[in-house]
């Protein structure tokens, strides 16, 4: 929706909602509020993954144009920091150096709000490329922002993104970052909200909307790295977390420590599953919170 005014970007965005709830759900007698905008709706990302291809014999970056692999290059995307498109042009300088850049499947640049630092992860086909730790260094070198480099292989020929194998070219694996008050670490290929100023006014809300009062026993539905969960924890006399991601659940248990949150308790699962089988020990929730993934709700 970027070609239309902000303020118009808004108001069909509540239309998509409207018409998803009520022409598709069939939903009746639901108030649509007003969507909550953002100040300057710009730069604000901070996480972006690039497909890498050679066209007319150099590598680019880019996006794939729906429902083909067709790759449109990046020259500058305006949702990126600067730094990200930065380091996007920087790339594709030193990766037309690699011998075999076919085996390079994919770039994803994340930043963090605390001190604006960056990881950048690439996605390879095999875990033995030569021409990765030379690449590092130089991005590192290039980039004092940048504090770690981390490679992911991805062996199958599937559409998911990442696979099973992590290791640290340069710095940690993990990267931490903070909304509000609460601080995350979060493991390379966990999910976190890609708007941290929005993410801020979305948690806001389901506090609001929650009315806790210390009594309530809430179960976050989806709960990913816990960041919801430990949003509402302190007002709340216990949260349970359910995620079928089993990295993102021991992020979340890590959070919760770190947050020094004692009253969170995070599941692995499907919801689905889950659900009936806490009900049937006794768990019952005063407050539900579901935020599921785009997919929608199994």
């Amino acid at each position: 929706l970027q070609h239309v005014d902000y303020r118009y970007q808004l108001e069909l965005k509540a239309i998509l909602l409207s018409d998803a709830l009520l022409r598709i759900g069939k939903l009746k007698d639901i108030k649509i509020h007003p969507v909550l905008g953002m100040k300057e709706p710009w730069g604000y990302r901070n996480r972006a993954q690039f497909h890498v291809k050679k066209i007319n014999g150099k590598v680019r970056l880019g996006f794939f144009q729906p429902g083909t692999q067709k790759l449109t290059p990046v020259e500058k995307c305006w949702l990126l920091p600067d730094i990200f498109n930065d380091i996007v042009r920087f790339l594709e300088k030193q990766l037309d150096q690699w011998e075999d850049v076919s085996e390079l499947l994919h770039v994803v640049i994340k930043k963090n709000r605390i001190q604006d630092e960056v990881a950048v992860i690439f996605v390879t086909r095999r875990a033995q490329v030569l021409e990765l730790k030379d690449t590092a260094l130089a991005l590192a070198d290039f980039f004092p922002k940048i504090v770690s480099v981390i490679q992911n292989v991805n062996k199958g020929r599937t559409p998911v993104f990442f696979g099973p194998k992590w290791r640290a070219v340069l710095g940690s694996e993990r990267i931490q970052d903070r909304i509000g008050k609460v601080i995350l670490s979060v493991s390379p290929g966990s999910f976190v909200q890609v708007n941290p100023e929005q993410t801020e006014a979305l948690y806001s809300r389901v506090l609001d909307y929650a009315g806790l009062t210390g009594k309530e026993e809430v179960i976050d539905v989806y709960c990913g790295t816990g960041s919801i969960s430990l949003w509402l924890a302190p007002k709340a006399k216990k949260v349970y977390g359910i995620e079928e991601f089993k990295e993102a659940v021991e992020d979340a248990k890590l959070n919760a420590q770190l947050n020094k949150v004692s009253n969170a308790e995070f599941f692995a699962g499907k919801s689905e599953l889950l659900l009936p089988e806490m009900l049937q020990k006794g768990i019952k929730a005063d407050v539900i919170v579901l935020d599921p993934p785009r997919k929608g709700c199994a």
